[in-house]
């Protein structure tokens, strides 16, 4: 799914759901790539985290309708900051990403679709903290597969 103008979606593309003209070994890099963002982002590996993006990558977070922060400058700073209040705070965070959906956009281009659900671990207590879902295109660059757009949509404000 990708965002449009009104805060709603547009279906990707639709391809058969049992099409194998894609390359397994490019949808493995994929599913590999966004599974790390969740470990690397949890475990405030920022460096490795950061790392998983293109050069000049397109991210923005959505809670409906509304923007709440967009450009890549912006997002490092956010996430900086976050993982500081995380650590002082001693607060655990788990992002499960699930049912990863992809369309091929390319040789070198694959975009897709996946779920979210973000938990809280904190003085002893798990809270489910948000859920929606990221949207995506990881292109291959310089051999590697990287984000080169990541939509987050939210369906209620993390804390």
């Amino acid at each position: 799914m990708k965002p449009d103008n009104t805060g709603g979606t547009e279906p990707l593309r639709s391809h058969a759901a049992g099409d194998d003209s894609f390359s397994v070994t490019d949808r493995l890099a994929v599913i590999n790539l966004i599974n790390s963002y969740g470990y690397y982002v949890d475990e405030l590996q920022m460096d490795n985290f950061f790392s998983l993006f293109s050069d000049v990558p397109t991210v923005e977070f959505w809670q409906g309708a509304t923007l709440i922060t967009a450009g890549w400058e912006s997002f490092r700073e956010s996430a900086i900051s976050r993982q500081e209040v995380f650590k002082r705070e001693q607060i655990q965070r788990r992002h499960v990403l699930s049912a990863p959906r992809f369309e091929r956009q390319g040789s070198d281009a694959l975009s897709g679709h996946v779920y979210l659900q973000l938990y809280k671990a904190h003085m002893g207590t798990i809270s489910l903290v948000t859920m929606g879902y990221y949207t995506f295109t990881a292109i291959r660059q310089r051999g590697e597969w990287k984000l080169d757009r990541w939509i987050a949509r939210v369906d209620a404000m993390p804390d």
